[in-house]
């Protein structure tokens, strides 16, 4: 172990034995020991010694004088002697690898990559590492061959270390920090490239455009020179890039977020026979903004996009901030793609591809795309925002058409190379390479080397045989091999001739139905029966799907047997994918399979009843998910709906197309509750579409649908439209529970109108069984509290935590909110405990609203404490959230006290614009007479301060201004509070608006 025996080879040879140098004497001695401990505790045969120690001449008592050098190596160890050992064949130095520092230099270099997602900390690990060279590695054995390749095997080692370093320190530092070591690196390696790449790129980064160009020049001609060589592509690349300007100075890491963006799950089997186009994409995603990959389908186009977003997560600077995937199979409605990636993000907005768009802008990220060819008129503006907004962001898309965006580069990408049968090469062309490796997975192994084991030398002709058939196409391929288990290898190329008409497309326009669709028909066609029929019904299903819904889909259409074996059965044969990297056990119809099936399913006739299944599970899931999370099972619950959206969307789409408006009612009804919570902007969406739908009164489920659509345009500041919804909800209820579902809603919009005695009545007047919910009791209390009857609400409270206890986080998080607020109101030091917990709770299971709110009040809380830098940090994170989920009721309350803020601080202009925007919104909330009186009074002090004409221009551009301008000026003047010492504190009585 490290302290006992080390060994030093960067430099001149050194051994430490318990922390003390040992001197080693002797050259040949010295270089014994070097090998040894290259090797680190495996065994250096008695040849390789000799070899090493005396290259080709070796004296005859060669043999007798290793011994002797390798039994004073051994007394240099003292102690640790026996660490040395004679064992057949040879010698080995028992010490770990970490106690030879060559080791852990390679060691630190395969860590520092591992580190991508963190370069400041792999920074660190390579700056340490660097620092073990004590000179050139092995310098003093020169004369002996085998260990002079090891020492420039090392110095190789030491340069990729340092330009694995200096492009993290780009990552983390201003370029011009890094400037300096880039030039001594590159001066110490005039001839390599990726050392002259990071130090263009660091002038680059500084603003030095023409200075990193003539390095570049400078590099050429010395390549050219010298060798006789020209640089890379990637380096014509880079050089274009920066001619462009599009290498300019990067954000600083107080610019840039710190929250990593999602990954890309671990590939299951390895990408084969695509090196040539691995390698050219990866160094085309490093300088251009746009690449889309373009071919057939089941060429392996989603496979190899993302084995390109694996390797990219992170460990390139183009994608430091991390990967987004977005999987385009399951989106129909061309809408609905703004929905997807702000699902993916979780940002939330009036506009939400704008939203998304600058949530990426400051973010160096790789923006993966899937299957873009039925949206690809939705993707094309959606890639041009990007490009546009967001610098720093690349995209990879996947399709069977270019975009047709500016400045796209299309990578096409054809079938596998075929060989041909006299090829003698054939065993290593990319299909059988893939074809072979699929077959192991598929049997095992097989017998070895038999005349019917695919990877024997004996089968080669005819896998060349079913590779040639299948044109090289690797869904082709991978579906074939799924067989041979069943059928062998003679059986395959049988049915090969039998089943499958090998034949070109039948059109150019038409690769999907060609050769892959001819295999698809083949492997369906050996499914039984009944398994075709649940292939079929499964395919309504677009994207990840639970295996739970699979096996009802499997329960609706088998005669008898298994569900859960049925659905094995398919993944077996490949037709389904188990999907492993999912919270729940989930399984996917590739796309290409999947149109195949829905095709099959209009033959058959039988695509209204698997619509019908999958309707009836999701409607299903969704009642049980409404009763989860009002339990304690809520958490679990919320992170389950989240995964199921795609589903969700599919089964809202055949009610809608099939004029279903029982099911749609139904649906939102059920996710109300989740969606306002959790600030669902798609849910408030499908809930206020579904109140448009003609017959919606009439259905079963119109009153907690029409209150659920009610909540969200609440949320969204439609308040007319919400009190037009309640009007409704009030109209149609019948009976006690439709009283409830309708008057929680209407005394929410009286407690933001101000009214909160009638919004207490109605909350707890409603005479169904849910009157008494905890939501119901707190709502009351907070009414109370901010009516001025503090004394009254207080005992409502407990009696509301005591509802709570036994239901959700959510419910807890809110009546620990309220608690914490109607405390504030009275400056109690009590309330800050009461809102912190509250935060936690709704962090826990998800309901950002509640956790928003009591953030807002600790903001407000801060500021009239006098803590400027706290109020600042919350403020910002509260506006920012409301700008995601747009939210606009909620923030004009949350500007108003920002003003306070402001006008304490002297910002008399930007906090009458914050008071006069809110004042003249339609969308913000009422103020209660107390709290109007106290806004009127400081509006006053505020036109005094600044004058009358002065006052005048602002209110009038105040009025006049664009909410989210209005929005931009309360972030900017936030910016200008930011603390100048521990000093700096408030003044005042901090008054808090009683209308939140």
């Amino acid at each position: 172990m490290v302290g006992e025996v080390e060994v030093g080879l960067l430099g001149p040879l050194r051994l430490r034995v318990d922390g003390h140098d040992v001197d080693v004497p002797g050259n040949r001695r010295r270089a014994a020991l070097a090998v040894l401990a290259l090797a680190a505790g495996h065994t250096v045969t008695v040849s390789a010694l000799v070899d090493t120690l005396w290259d080709e001449d070796p004296p005859a008592s060669a043999h007798n004088s290793l011994q002797s050098h390798i039994s004073r190596v051994r007394a240099h160890l003292g102690p640790y002697a026996d660490r040395l050992q004679r064992v057949p064949g040879g010698y080995r130095l028992d010490v770990p690898s970490t106690a030879i520092d060559a080791h852990r230099a390679a060691a630190a270099a395969e860590r520092a990559r591992q580190l991508s997602a963190d370069p400041a900390a792999a920074a660190r690990l390579l700056d340490d590492v660097l620092g073990s060279w004590r000179g050139r590695a092995l310098g003093e054995f020169d004369d002996l061959p085998v260990l002079a390749a090891e020492a420039v095997r090392l110095e190789e080692l030491r340069s990729t270390l340092l330009d694995l370093m200096l492009d993290a320190r780009l990552r983390t530092e201003p370029a011009a920090a890094v400037v300096d070591l880039a030039s001594r690196a590159a001066a110490e390696q005039p001839l390599r490239e990726s050392t002259r790449v990071l130090l263009v790129r660091a002038l680059a980064g500084t603003g030095r455009a023409a200075d990193a160009l003539e390095a570049a020049r400078d590099f050429r001609r010395c390549l050219d020179e010298e060798t006789g060589l020209r640089p890379g592509a990637a380096f014509d690349e880079l050089e274009r890039a920066v001619a462009a300007g599009e290498l300019g100075p990067l954000p600083s890491t107080e610019d840039r977020p710190t929250t990593r963006l999602g990954g890309v799950p671990t590939p299951l089997t390895p990408v084969l026979g695509r090196d040539d186009d691995l390698d050219r994409l990866l160094t085309l995603l490093q300088v251009e903004r746009c690449v889309t990959l373009v071919g057939p389908g089941g060429v392996g186009k989603t496979r190899l996009a993302y084995e390109l977003a694996a390797r990219a997560d992170g460990g390139q600077g183009s994608a430091a901030d991390g990967v987004v995937l977005v999987e385009l199979a399951q989106v129909q409605d061309h809408s609905a793609i703004g929905f997807v990636l702000a699902e993916l993000l979780g940002v939330r907005g009036d506009d939400l591809v704008a939203a998304v768009v600058a949530y990426l802008a400051r973010r160096r990220a790789l923006v993966v795309l899937d299957n873009c060819e039925h949206v690809v008129d939705a993707a094309r503006p959606l890639v041009r925002r990007l490009l546009g907004e967001a610098p720093h962001v690349h995209v990879l898309a996947t399709s069977r058409q270019p975009l047709g965006v500016p400045g796209e580069w299309v990578h096409r990408l054809s079938p596998l190379p075929v060989p041909s049968p006299s090829d003698p090469g054939a065993a290593e062309s990319p299909a059988v390479r893939l074809f072979r490796d699929r077959a192991s997975r598929a049997t095992g192994g097989g017998p070895a080397a038999g005349p019917g084991d695919p990877t024997g030398e004996a089968a080669l002709d005819q896998v060349v045989d079913v590779c040639r058939r299948l044109d090289g196409l690797p869904l082709a391929l991978e579906l074939a091999a799924a067989w041979l288990p069943a059928v062998g290898l003679a059986g395959l190329r049988e049915r090969l001739d039998d089943r499958l008409d090998i034949g070109p497309a039948r059109s150019a326009d038409d690769d999907r139905h060609g050769t892959l669709r001819r295999t698809i028909a083949w492997s369906y066609d050996l499914l039984t029966a009944e398994e075709q029929r649940l292939f079929r019904h499964l395919c309504v299903v677009p994207d990840r799907f639970e295996l739970e819904l699979a096996e009802h889909v499997a329960a609706t259409t088998l005669v008898g047997g298994h569900p859960s074996a049925a659905v094995a059965r398919l993944v077996d044969c490949s037709m389904v994918v188990a999907d492993t990297t999912a919270p729940r056990p989930a399984v996917r119809v590739l796309e290409s399979l999947r149109a195949y099936g829905l095709e099959s399913l209009e033959v058959h006739g039988e695509r209204e009843a698997a619509e019908r299944a999958l309707c009836t599970w999701v409607l299903d899931l969704a009642g049980r998910a409404a009763a989860g999370l009002a339990g304690p099972g809520e958490p679990d619950w919320d992170r389950r709906l989240v995964s199921a959206l795609p589903t969700l969307r599919a089964a809202r789409r055949v009610m809608l197309a099939r004029d279903d408006v029982a099911g749609a009612a139904r649906l939102s009804a059920l996710l109300g509750n989740f969606a306002l919570w959790r600030e669902h902007s798609e849910l408030w969406a499908w809930a206020l579409e579904t109140a448009e739908l003609p017959g919606l009164d009439d259905t079963p489920d119109a009153v907690p649908a029409l209150a659920a659509a009610a909540s969200g345009a609440w949320r969204l500041g439609l308040r007319s439209t919400a009190q037009a919804l309640v009007g409704r909800v009030r109209r149609l209820a019948t009976d006690d529970d439709d009283q409830t579902a309708g008057e929680l809603v209407h005394g929410v919009l009286e407690l933001f109108e101000g009214r909160f005695d009638e919004a207490e009545r109605v909350v707890l007047g409603s005479p169904g069984e849910g009157a008494r919910t905890a939501e119901a009791v707190a709502t009351a209390a907070l009414s109370a509290g901010y009516a001025g009857r503090r004394e009254e609400a207080l005992p409502r409270l407990d009696a509301a935590e005591q509802l709570a206890a036994r239901g959700s986080p959510t419910q807890q998080a809110y009546v620990c909110y309220v608690r914490g607020e109607v405390l504030a109101l009275d400056a109690v030091p009590e309330a800050s405990a009461h809102l912190r917990r509250a935060m936690e709770l709704a962090r826990r299971s998800g309901a950002s609203f509640v956790e928003q709110v009591a953030g807002l009040t600790l903001a407000t809380s801060a500021a009239r404490d006098g803590d400027v830098e706290g109020a600042v940090r919350s403020y910002r994170a509260v506006v920012d959230h409301w700008r995601r989920t747009g939210s606009w009721t909620q923030q004009w309350t949350t500007l108003r006290n920002v003003a306070v803020l402001l006008a304490r601080e002297g910002l008399a202009a930007e906090a009458l614009t914050l008071l006069v925007a809110a004042g003249s919104a339609p969308d913000s909330s009422a103020l209660a007479p107390e709290a109007a009186t106290a806004q009127e009074e400081l509006v006053g002090r505020l036109r005094a301060d600044l004058g009358r004409a002065r006052a005048a221009d602002v209110a009038a551009a105040a009025e006049a201004m664009p909410r989210a301008h209005v929005v931009d000026a309360a972030l900017s003047a936030l910016d200008r509070l930011s603390p100048r010492g521990d000093d700096r504190r408030l003044t005042g009585d901090g008054d808090i608006d009683p209308a939140r």
